[in-house]
């Protein structure tokens, strides 16, 4: 005797009228019906979602490529969450796993030019992963959130360099030793970065804040701070 549940997570679009801050008609659905979209993330030029698709009965994770207009997919690369596109909507960058391995798992940094081969950027490993959610304005690196060991789950910010002429390694970004860091961005200027902080003695507690790289704790300015867990 057993149940079975069925649940779907979709990515929908909605006509916006950006200026009066409202939703102007019926909205459309990107993603199929029979999955979870779970990651996801829009071009700068508007034309293409990436989003992590997860069916029904399987472990593999679908990245797949949609044309907002169109409404056609396509399968970018497998087994590959937490995508995060160049500034000029030609790349995209992720992270592969091998869900076959026992957990914690492995993981690489992987991109893609739309239309070309898949590049590993940064190697296998078990012991870390660096998750990409941005990238600087000149294209040269990925801003990603890097965790390390991985089943501890302490987080930092890290840049990892695009170019292969350039030394493979991390370069952090932003750290403090009472927080877990999170979805870093990078300002259009370069001067700022966005992120999530969560205190390590105190999860419930998470904010958004705006700091220059590399600032100490005192110098990051938190916004949205009449909230106590703001995402």
């Amino acid at each position: 005797l057993f149940t079975v549940q069925r649940q779907s997570t979709r990515l929908w679009t909605f006509p916006l009228d950006a200026a009066a801050g409202r939703i102007t008609g019926r909205g459309t659905p990107i993603t199929p019906e029979d999955g979870r979209a779970e990651h996801s993330a829009l071009s700068p030029d508007g034309r293409f979602a990436a989003v992590a698709m997860r069916r029904a009965g399987t472990a593999r994770v679908e990245l797949l490529l949609v044309d907002i207009d169109s409404n056609k997919s396509e399968v970018f690369a497998v087994d590959a969450i937490s995508p995060a596109w160049s500034p000029d909507s030609r790349t995209l960058a992720y992270v592969l796993s091998r869900p076959d391995r026992p957990p914690p798992g492995e993981f690489a940094l992987a991109a893609r030019r739309v239309g070309g081969p898949e590049r590993i950027l940064r190697p296998w490993s078990g012991e870390s992963v660096v998750l990409p959610t941005g990238w600087t304005p000149d294209g040269q690196s990925v801003l990603g959130m890097y965790l390390a060991p991985l089943h501890v789950g302490r987080s930092k910010l890290v840049f990892w360099p695009m170019s292969p002429a350039v030394p493979q390694t991390e370069r952090i970004a932003l750290e403090d030793p009472g927080h877990l860091v999170w979805q870093g961005s990078v300002s259009p200027n370069g001067r700022w970065l966005t992120f999530a902080a969560q205190r390590s003695d105190d999860l419930a507690q998470l904010g958004i804040y705006v700091a220059r790289s590399g600032a100490p704790l005192s110098e990051w300015v938190r916004m949205a701070p009449d909230h106590k867990a703001a995402d």
